[in-house]
C-alpha cells in the first residue's frame, strides 16, 4: 500500500531479487484491485538494458512509458529541481548518451566492484537531471498522476505553475519539516496535491481537505506500513477531536474529513473510484 492511503493500491516494488509481495499478489490477499506506482528511474534503467544506442533508449523509453500508463495508478519520480521548461531533444540525446556510457562502464567487471550496486553507483540517473526532467515532462502528457518526491518544495512553483492545463495531476511528496509548505502548493495550484504529513493539525490549515492525503512513506517491510498508519491514524484523531470539541466542525464534518484524507482522495486522484465504477 502506498501514497494516498488507498488501501486498494501497491507500489512497484522492483524486488524481483528481494522476493517481495507483487502488486498482483497483494490484491489477491486483500480481495481487492491492486495498480503499480512505475518508477520513472526504473522504467530508464530497464530501457537502457535492452537498447543499443542513444537513439534507441529514448524511443524505447516513450514506448515503455505509454505503455505503463495503460495500467499504472502512477509514476513517481525526484524532483529537485527549478526548471519550468522540459529539455530540448538534442540536450536529451546528449544525456543519455553520458548516462548510457557511464552505465555501462560500470557494469563492466573493471568499472564495478563486487558490492556495487548498478542503481546508485556513478551510473546512477540522479546524475543526469536533465533525463529525468525528459522523463518527467513526458510523464505528464500522459493524464497519470505524478509523484514529485522532493525535499524542499518551494523549489517547485515555477516548474508546477508551467505544468498547469496538461491533464496530469501532480502529488507532492516531502518530509519533515516541509509537510506545510507542499499543502501551500496544493492549495495554490488546481492540479497539485500534497502528503498530509505526521502532523494533520499544519497541514489542515494550509490547504482544502481534498487536496491532502495520507502516505506512508514505508518500504518493504509489512511493519512499517502498520505502525506508520495506526500513527497517523490517532494523529488525525486527536485534532478532528479538538475541533468537533470547540465547534469548529461537527461529528459529520470530522468523518467527511477523516474520509477523505486517508482514503477518499487517494481512491479518486489514483482513478480507483472510475475502476469502481466500470
Amino acid at each position: 500500500m502506498e501514497s494516498g492511503g488507498a488501501n486498494r493500491s501497491a507500489r512497484r516494488t522492483e524486488a524481483g531479487p528481494y522476493g517481495l509481495t507483487s502488486a498482483r499478489e497483494t490484491a489477491a490477499v486483500a480481495a481487492g484491485t491492486a495498480r503499480e506506482t512505475v518508477s520513472l528511474r526504473a522504467l530508464a534503467e530497464q530501457a537502457a538494458d535492452t537498447s543499443g544506442s542513444v537513439r534507441a533508449f529514448v524511443r524505447e523509453t516513450a514506448e515503455a512509458l505509454h505503455a505503463a500508463a495503460r495500467s499504472a495508478a502512477a509514476f513517481s519520480c525526484p524532483a529537485d529541481f527549478r526548471d519550468e521548461r522540459p529539455p530540448g531533444l538534442a540536450e536529451v540525446h546528449r544525456a543519455a548518451g553520458r548516462w548510457l556510457a557511464a552505465r555501462g562502464q560500470a557494469l563492466t567487471p573493471a568499472g564495478a566492484g563486487a558490492d556495487t550496486d548498478p542503481a546508485v553507483a556513478g551510473n546512477s540517473l540522479l546524475r543526469e537531471p536533465v533525463l529525468l526532467r525528459h522523463l518527467l515532462w513526458s510523464a505528464l502528457v500522459t493524464r497519470r498522476p505524478v509523484q514529485l518526491h522532493v525535499g524542499d518544495p518551494a523549489q517547485l512553483e515555477r516548474f508546477l505553475h508551467a505544468t498547469r492545463g496538461l491533464g496530469s495531476d501532480a502529488v507532492v511528496l516531502t518530509r519533515p519539516p516541509y509537510h506545510r509548505l507542499a499543502a501551500g502548493l496544493a492549495a495554490g495550484h488546481p492540479h497539485v496535491y500534497a502528503d498530509v504529513g505526521p502532523a494533520p493539525a499544519e497541514t489542515l490549515a494550509e490547504a482544502p481537505f481534498g487536496k491532502l492525503l495520507f502516505t506512508s512513506h514505508a518500504r518493504a517491510l509489512p511493519e512499517l506500513y502498520v505502525l506508520r498508519a495506526c500513527a497517523f491514524v490517532q494523529a488525525l484523531r486527536e485534532v478532528l477531536a479538538e475541533w468537533t470539541a470547540d465547534g469548529s466542525c461537527t461529528r459529520e464534518d470530522a468523518v467527511r474529513i477523516a474520509r477523505s484524507v486517508a482514503g477518499g482522495n487517494a481512491l479518486r486522484i489514483y482513478g480507483f473510484d472510475e475502476a469502481a465504477a466500470g
